[in-house]
């Protein structure tokens, strides 16, 4: 049984684990559901802003005369009424439409591109050290292949991306001007700097941003009453199943119906939020439209304006276009203008310019509400639509979770008892397992002590042909696994070198006696049968699985990293680091012990040969400055005087 401490313990860790793992699911899938809805609301926000564009462009283009327009072609012009009237046209464009940053018309000759028309005031007023007005037949030098695009198709077009040329990084469009033969002869654009586009984006990032956020404090919120809850039940299903089932139960029922709300709810308001954004967009589609008619219309009475003799046709065409109840007034002050003109009185002229001065201000007002309108469309309501599939995930999330919670409970309590009855099978086990793990423990400490003592035997039995050589394997063993503690060896790798050192010259149980211990110099015959000795070792161990990975020490310990060493004549990294260090720990020791055929040599000249193999490419440098740096901090190893045989 579990202590009152304890219980809460475990119930503490429990919420912690269960919330992380809900929180962590609500985090996934509303931070993903938020990431793609922005994703959506950025692309139908750059997609209502390019088709704002070419309406701008539309109607811009609506306000230059294409045949007066023809007849600007040479610098001089500038200086004409006939450029001074278009300028004009488009600067009261670009006054009523404040996002426009630019606008100018561009003219194809011989191929080539050339700008017309720019209202925009001579001077630096941006501070960037270029003049922002282009002047009449200047060559256009940005990105050409918008420009040539509408005057291939007479379609207008809006750059998908930011542009930057000589006057900064804009967003542009560009609408055909067409002549009374539906000819594209030039090409209007127009400018929004990167600035609007730009801060317009980073406002509809903070909303998807505080979406998150408000999904983030939702989903904790709610991940944290689950988690509560399925601790505590699953704590007191332990102690008392039945009771707490019930309770579970209604707890249970009583919190998915309330989800179910939610997800009413969240739907409700959803579909509301769609019809409103439907509504908008028809009024914004609406709006745009009659900015475009009230751009025609304003045109059309700049145009009765600068002639000189007003066309009756003209008159109609104005009354046509203000045939609409919200223009009702306009349209009788018009037939007031064309009764003052017929009766020849001046007074008409006065008229139409305080009409046009009126569809100048509600084209204005039009453009503000578009903007607002479209503002709203992006941000406000496709927020709004976010949140409520966010809300609706998360309460659907939530639904599935507490049912899962409930099948939870379901399975604790039918595997209680089932858990009660195996815990006394589990203690009868446990204590089997342990006496077998004794008994188990016991045998390979007894495997490895008689697998030492047989190494131990086979070391011995090769030292006993050789009085000279006594101890050598121990030494080098010694030698060895000092070097590969200092080289950071694991500990198996430093079991593996302290086996395969000891037993590196078993293989010299194969060779004579008479040649193994004479005195003398060995002839060149006696020595190839020495060398000899590690394919022997070799091929004595390579069937017993406990030698296999030593295999390579007995067989190698004689190779060279240049290739001189046998018996194979491997070379540099051909050799197994573990084969350099026997090599280098065998070679030290030979030399400093004594043979029947020379005494030995003291610790300095040894090393000191060592390093003139290392410097010819023989030996491991690093392995040899190992083996000084231990020899000079602990000296040779002890070697116990020889015993001539009896």
């Amino acid at each position: 049984m579990f202590k009152k401490g304890d219980k809460t313990k475990e119930a503490v860790k429990r919420s912690i684990k269960h919330w992380l793992l809900l929180f962590t699911a609500f985090a996934v899938v509303g931070g993903g559901a938020c990431y793609f809805a922005f994703l959506g609301a950025l692309e139908l926000h750059q997609s209502n802003l390019r088709n704002e564009l070419e309406a701008l462009a539309k109607l811009g283009a609506l306000q230059v005369d294409p045949a007066e327009h023809q007849q600007l072609n040479d610098p001089s012009a500038m200086e004409t009424p006939l450029y001074t009237r278009q300028i004009e046209r488009l600067g009261r464009v670009q006054e009523q439409i404040s996002t426009i940053r630019y606008i100018y018309t561009i003219r194809r000759i011989d191929g080539k591109l050339f700008f017309i028309l720019d209202p925009t005031p001579p001077g630096d007023h941006d501070n960037d050290q270029i003049d922002d007005k282009s002047c009449l037949m200047d060559p256009y030098e940005s990105e050409p292949y918008p420009v040539y695009e509408v005057f291939k198709t007479g379609r207008s077009v809006a750059t998908g991306q930011l542009e930057t040329d000589q006057w900064g990084t804009f967003l542009s469009g560009y609408a055909p001007i067409k002549d009374e033969h539906g000819q594209t002869v030039a090409v209007l654009g127009i400018d929004i700097e990167a600035s609007q586009v730009m801060t317009q984006e980073k406002q509809l990032a903070l909303v998807f941003l505080a979406a998150f956020i408000f999904t983030l404090v939702l989903g904790g919120s709610v991940s944290y009453y689950l988690a509560t809850h399925i601790a505590r039940s699953a704590t007191s299903t332990r102690d008392q199943i039945g009771g707490a089932i019930a309770r579970s139960g209604n707890r249970t029922t009583i919190l998915q119906i309330g989800l179910a709300a939610a997800v009413i709810a969240c739907i409700a308001l959803g579909l509301y939020g769609r019809a409103a954004s439907r509504l908008e967009k028809q009024e914004y589609q609406a709006s745009g439209k009659s900015m475009e008619r009230l751009f025609r219309l304003q045109f059309e009475i700049d145009s009765l304006l600068d002639t000189a003799v007003p066309v009756s046709e003209t008159f109609a065409s104005i009354m046509a276009g203000l045939s609409t109840p919200e223009l009702a007034t306009l349209q009788l002050r018009v037939k007031t203008a064309q009764t003052n003109y017929r009766q020849g009185k001046a007074l008409w002229r006065d008229e139409m310019e305080r009409v046009g001065d009126d569809i100048r201000s509600r084209t204005a007002d039009l453009n503000s509400r578009q903007t607002e309108l479209g503002s709203q469309l992006v941000a406000h309501h496709e927020t709004f639509n976010v949140l409520f599939i966010v809300a609706a995930m998360l309460a659907l999330g939530s639904l599935v979770l507490v049912r899962a919670a409930t099948v939870q409970q379901d399975q604790l309590a039918r595997t209680a008892q089932e858990a009660s009855r195996l815990h006394e099978e589990v203690g009868i086990k446990n204590a089997e397992i342990e006496a077998t793990n004794i008994v188990l423990t016991r045998a390979l400490e007894d495997l490895q002590d008689n697998f030492e003592a047989m190494v131990q035997a086979w070391v011995k039995a090769v030292e006993a042909k050789d009085l000279y050589t006594a101890g050598h394997s121990e030494r080098v063993m010694q030698y060895s696994t000092a070097i590969g503690r200092r080289m950071g060896l694991s500990e198996h790798d430093l079991r593996v070198l302290e086996m395969g050192t000891l037993i590196h010259d078993i293989g010299k149980i194969g060779i004579p006696d008479s040649i193994l211990i004479k005195p003398s110099r060995l002839s060149n015959e006696e020595f190839e049968v020495v060398k000899s000795h590690p394919d022997i070792g070799y091929r004595m161990i390579s069937s017993i699985p406990l030698f296999q990975e030593c295999a390579p020490i007995v067989l190698w310990h004689h190779e060279k990293m240049d290739g001189s060493g046998y018996p194979d004549g491997l070379c540099g990294d051909e050799i197994p680091l573990l084969v350099k260090i026997s090599t280098v720990a065998d070679m030290f020791d030979a030399m400093t012990s004594t043979r029947a055929y020379r005494a030995s040599l003291s610790a300095s000249i040894a090393l000191e040969n060592l390093r003139k193999d290392a410097e010819k490419g023989a030996l491991e440098p690093k392995i040899v400055e190992i083996l000084a740096e231990i020899v000079n901090e602990q000296g040779v190893l002890w070697q116990p005087p020889r015993q001539d045989a009896a």
